[in-house]
């Protein structure tokens, strides 16, 4: 059984910027993305972010999602990329959602939409030992994109990760 997944932009940037991105497929078969996540990805607001073309990864693919309706809706308390991926994930009834932000995991749980954020992904990598140590990544998810890891939160994954 293939797994499938709809991603928002925050775990594929987070996974590039470790140079992982391609460890997805230890996980899922197939990512799927909707249009306004390739446009954040590929011109990205902050200029501390590198614009990545998902292109380069095949086992990534751009579906729009066929609800309008659905996507507007969700605009009215989410980002454009949330809105979409979001809308496709319900439309798809895919395996999860890969998505950080707490409002977007919030309306997605409100939904019935498995989530699934960059830190579970990390430490699911860590378990199939396709990374050696969680630490380092977490910093550097910090320092270099601003992501935010309470301290209660880093010591739980590295807890759960055996670090």
């Amino acid at each position: 059984m293939s797994i499938v997944v709809v991603s928002d932009t925050s775990p594929i940037r987070a996974l590039a910027h470790l140079a992982i991105l391609e460890e997805l497929t230890q996980i899922f078969d197939q990512v799927i993305v909707p249009p306004a996540v390739n446009q954040e990805l590929l011109t990205p607001a902050a200029i501390r972010f590198a614009p990545i073309d998902i292109s380069d990864y095949p086992f990534i693919e751009v579906r729009e999602p066929q609800s309008r309706q659905k996507v507007e809706e969700l605009c009215q308390t989410l980002d454009s990329g949330e809105a979409e991926a979001i809308a496709l994930a319900l439309e798809l009834h895919t395996a999860a959602i890969l998505i950080d932000e707490k409002a977007g995991r919030s309306i997605a749980n409100e939904l019935k939409v498995p989530v699934v954020g960059t830190l579970a992904i990390l430490i699911r990598l860590k378990e199939r030992n396709r990374i050696a140590t969680l630490g380092p990544l977490l910093e550097q998810l910090q320092t270099k994109l601003g992501f935010f890891i309470s301290d209660t939160l880093r010591k739980e994954i590295l807890r759960r990760a055996g670090e």
